[in-house]
């Protein structure tokens, strides 16, 4: 008799062990006894009465309370082990606002016309696949026998799947005549889906029933408008007008890209073609692991040997529009009339749906009037030449086209290519920064990655090495491409970013008078001045970025193309890819039939509903609006266990730099705590050599990058084959008054330890001991950065981690500076605020 219940999905199992493994091949179930075990640990912590206190060289004194849990909750489970529960606890800290700030309510403004009335109800494909197999008295998992048969044989091609695959012939006849004197004609493969059916696919997914939008909204603050989602910005607004009373909008949003599906040999190539709607959240469609995204088609790749060299690139262009046409044309009726689809929380609506494109001239800082469909269809039939017009593209445009092929190619001829390595060889090291021990010259292959990191330090590299006049050009870049990647926008971050685009113009002469350019008809450059435009009309470009089509050439192409024979393989892997899709949409099948999709999303694609980009409801937003409105404190995290017992006061000396660490503690200790006893110089201190630090909730920035870590780890010399790691002290933003705070924005300190005194003293807060730095001094007016230097201060709160640059000047960099001690160095410092985007959005404001 089966006596383990999954208490997630409800399945039934004989022994401990089939639960066990069955756990280990369900993420939504192992997610939710994770979560379990989570409240119970918290549940526990807080009878033990241990003090959560954040880790500071004061007693910040915020401890957190740990939540009730619900009776059922606290029995015991025959399932669940406590005690390794207990172990996986984790510290919770609760922002609180500041009492005397009221912060002003969001305000929605709807559309005043009827949007997204329903026109019936139906079911959606979960439900119409769970009444089929009731009505044939079969299980869900059916046509396995149970869920272990499942695991075992999920690629079987009897489940249900998505739209199914088409292939056409298309016939090309080219400019070079054959053997026998007639133009060799070549037969070409497109591989496609209809696209009216990925929308009704996407559309009616109850995945996505919590992350979907169907009518435009607008959104303020204090009077200040805020654009996220597509359907907050004017676009979707004004589109809604031209539609009939009640039509729901579907901005289908395209991408395309060619990417080698071989490496190091073979010269195999695919050009997938993806479809998403605007509809759903961006921060879903962003993830891979969400299926937000489906492959529409593969446009064929040729090698066109049949036209001339001269005509080779028209006819690659011509192809590329037959194609699309080809693919797209089921869009031609939908767009005109209408579709009625039934949308994930089971409402039928009429669906319009929509593609959309501009084009413009390109040249300086000037606008020109936006074209609408018929008259760009128009410029393109007769323009001869010329690629497909597209939205702003962060990743190809700015990161890589701007940045990378031309600002540090600036960079290189203003300062020279080896003054600009030996500077970022000795670059200072932090937590997520990536050091080039070498230089950029050594690079041979450019991805987006590096190009942003690069943009985190550049700016900093050139103070004092360049005029005036090309330190703003390039400040109002760099400020431009941070503005840009903004998951939130208001009318005050766009007027920013409008600024910092109009100081790069105002300023970009100096660099053609040092002979870096001679012009900057740049077509990348140009389309920057259409970015704050585009926000307004389609919402932040994150939900448009090309990262998102480039991470699924993983999936798509690569990984189903290592499926197949490499013989014929266009077929074999759509026949790939349509099996994955039944698995998954079996697998969401069973996690819907269970009760827990939406564990499985989080699990999957670790978003909610409130990181979704797009502004939630008064109540929901209380972390966001405090971010914007006071300043609120971080929460902190220390690992369970120290990751050195028992450190005495000589090794703290040696390895981590604590000099005079007994005096030092003991003056704390008679300032802060006279109660606590005085340390001799004989203590045993537990020491931990990581501190994670989640930043205050900020509207404009990712949840997903509010955390930060700050290491404390000493020289680990060579054992064995196991290479030796050099030592980690990394820099924190500190508070020592809060007025001060807000006038001067705080101290700097390289952090030596974190450590816990013994329990005997009767202090249980973690403490920090820290080597000062000079307190700010007024911001460079031309880089924007606070300098410093070293110097002992008084104890403060620790903000959040940060990057100290060493002041290079005019001079070559000294030859004995390094990455490890440049620190340690008597010179002037540079406090980044291109380090992360909460620095530079705190620094900018």
């Amino acid at each position: 008799m089966p006596c383990f219940t999954c208490r997630s999905c409800g399945a039934l199992f004989q022994d401990r062990g089939r639960h066990s493994r069955h756990l280990g091949g369900k993420n939504a179930c192992q997610q939710f006894y994770n979560n379990l075990a989570q409240q119970r640990a918290s549940y526990t912590h807080a009878n033990q009465n241990c003090p959560l206190n954040p880790p500071s060289i004061i007693d910040a004194g915020r401890d957190s309370p740990s939540p009730e849990l619900p009776a059922w909750q606290n029995e015991p489970d025959p399932q669940v082990d406590i005690d390794a529960a207990t172990k996986r606890r984790h510290v919770t800290v609760e922002e609180i606002e500041d009492e005397e700030t009221i912060p002003e309510p969001w305000v929605y403004e709807d559309y005043p016309g009827l949007v997204a009335q329903a026109v019936g109800k139906s079911v959606t494909h979960f439900e119409d696949l769970r009444a089929e197999q009731e009505a044939l008295n079969k299980s869900p998992h059916s046509p396995f026998r149970d869920a272990d048969e499942w695991s075992l044989a999920r690629w079987i091609d009897e489940l249900p799947s998505g739209p199914k695959w088409l292939c056409e012939i298309i016939n090309i006849t080219g400019d070079v005549k054959g053997p026998n004197g007639e133009f060799i004609t070549k037969e070409l493969e497109i591989w496609r889906r209809n696209p009216v059916e990925c929308c009704r696919e996407l559309i009616g997914n109850p995945v996505f029933k919590s992350h979907m939008a169907y009518s435009p909204v607008r959104v303020k603050c204090d009077g200040t408008r805020y654009y996220s989602e597509m359907n907050t910005a004017d676009w979707w607004w004004d589109k809604q007008a031209e539609l009939p009373p009640s039509a729901v909008l579907s901005p289908i949003i395209l991408a395309s890209d060619k990417t080698n599906l071989t490496t190091l040999c073979g010269d195999k190539t695919a050009w997938p073609v993806y479809l998403s709607l605007g509809n759903i959240d961006k921060s879903v469609r962003r993830k891979p692991s969400a299926h937000a995204v489906l492959l529409l088609g593969y446009i064929p790749v040729t090698k066109l040997h049949s036209f001339a060299k001269s005509t080779q690139a028209d006819a690659s262009y011509q192809l590329f529009h037959t194609c699309m046409e080809w693919m797209l044309a089921p869009l031609v009726e939908a767009g005109r009339t209408g579709v009625l689809m039934t949308c994930a929380n089971r409402v039928v609506r009429r669906q319009c749906l929509i593609t959309c494109f501009s084009r413009n001239k390109r040249g300086e800082n000037k606008q020109y009037k936006l074209r609408d469909h018929i008259a760009a269809i128009d410029v393109l039939r007769h323009a001869g030449t010329g690629k497909v017009p597209s939205d702003p593209d962060i990743l190809h445009q700015s990161h890589k086209g701007v940045i990378k092929d031309h600002l540090v190619v600036w960079c290189e001829k203003v300062i020279g290519k080896k003054a600009l390595d030996e500077r970022f060889a000795a670059m200072s090291k932090a937590y997520g920064l990536r050091h080039f021990p070498r230089g950029l010259s050594v690079i041979s292959q450019w991805t987006g990655s590096e190009a942003k990191e690069i943009e985190k330090i550049l700016l900093s590299l050139l103070v004092g090495r360049v005029s005036t006049h090309v330190m703003k050009a390039i400040r109002g870049l760099l400020d431009f491409t941070y503005y840009a990647q903004y998951k939130v926008h208001s009318d005050t971050t766009l007027a920013r970013m409008h600024v910092a685009l109009n100081t790069f113009h105002r300023n970009k002469s100096a660099l053609i008078e040092l002979g870096v350019r001679e012009h900057f008809n740049i077509p990348k450059l140009h389309s920057l001045i259409h970015y704050v435009d585009a926000i307004v009309k389609l919402g932040c470009l994150d939900g448009l970025n090309t990262e998102n089509s480039e991470r699924l050439h993983i999936d798509v192409a690569k990984k189903a193309y290592r499926a197949s024979s490499r013989r014929e393989y266009v077929a074999q892997m759509t026949t790939w890819l349509q099996q994955q899709e039944a698995v998954e949409r079996q697998t969401a099948y069973l996690a819907w039939i269970g009760g827990v999709l939406a564990d499985k999303m989080k699990a999957d694609g670790d978003f909610n509903e409130h990181d979704n980009g797009q502004v939630t409801d008064e109540d929901n937003s209380t972390q966001e609006r405090s971010a914007d409105k006071v300043r609120a404190l971080p929460a902190f995290q220390l690992p369970l266990t120290p990751s050195a017992g028992r450190v005495g006061t000589e090794t703290l000396a040696s390895k981590y730099g604590a000099l005079d660490f007994v005096l030092e503690l003991n003056d704390f200790l008679r300032t802060y705590h006279p109660t606590v006893p005085p340390a001799s110089d004989s203590i045993l201190l537990d020491v931990y050599h990581l501190l994670t630090v989640l930043l205050p909730a900020n509207v404009h920035i990712n949840n997903q990058k509010r955390i930060c870590k700050l290491r404390t780890s000493p020289l680990s010399p060579r054992f064995r084959d196991r290479k030796a790691v050099p030592a980690r002290f990394d820099c924190g933003l500190f508070l020592e008054d809060n007025d001060a705070f807000e006038a001067e924005g705080g101290l700097t300190g390289q952090v030596c330890c974190i450590f816990r005194l013994p329990t005997w003293m009767g202090l249980a807060t973690p403490l920090l001991y820290i080597n000062w730095f000079c307190p700010f001094r007024v911001a460079d007016n031309l880089s924007g950065l606070h300098p410093t230097s070293t110097l002992p201060r008084s104890p403060a709160d620790l903000v959040r981690t940060c990057h100290l640059i060493p002041k290079f000047g005019h001079d070559n960099v000294d030859p004995r500076w390094t990455q490890d001690d440049v620190l340690d160095e008597p010179i002037t410092f540079l406090l980044n605020r291109y380090y992360n985007f909460h620095t530079f959005e705190s620094l900018s404001s």
